[in-house]
């Protein structure tokens, strides 16, 4: 058996089938009620957004919830997000 690590060569077998349009990407699929999510973030380092307009963001059509946070770098920040709006929503 040979080494295997970093830099290591990889043989990966959905490789062809998906090249070859025999399959699909994750993000290719659609399922019923699919929701998808949208992050913005400054496009400059060091930087923050200090406002932004939600109003309209709100208003548009399917549009299921805006969360803010201050920093959703991890799925427990972002989970943290939902349930605080959630228990203001029914406050």
């Amino acid at each position: 058996m040979g080494a295997f690590g970093i830099g290591q060569p990889l043989n990966r077998f959905e490789d062809e089938r998906l090249l070859r349009g025999g399959d699909a990407y994750v993000a290719d699929r659609a399922l019923p009620g699919q929701a998808y999510a949208c992050f913005l973030r400054s496009p400059h380092a060091h930087t923050a957004i200090e406002t932004i307009e939600l109003e309209n963001a709100r208003r548009a059509a399917g549009v299921i919830s805006i969360l803010e946070c201050e920093m959703p770098a991890t799925p427990l920040r972002v989970w943290q997000a939902i349930n605080q709006q959630r228990r203001q929503a029914h406050a």
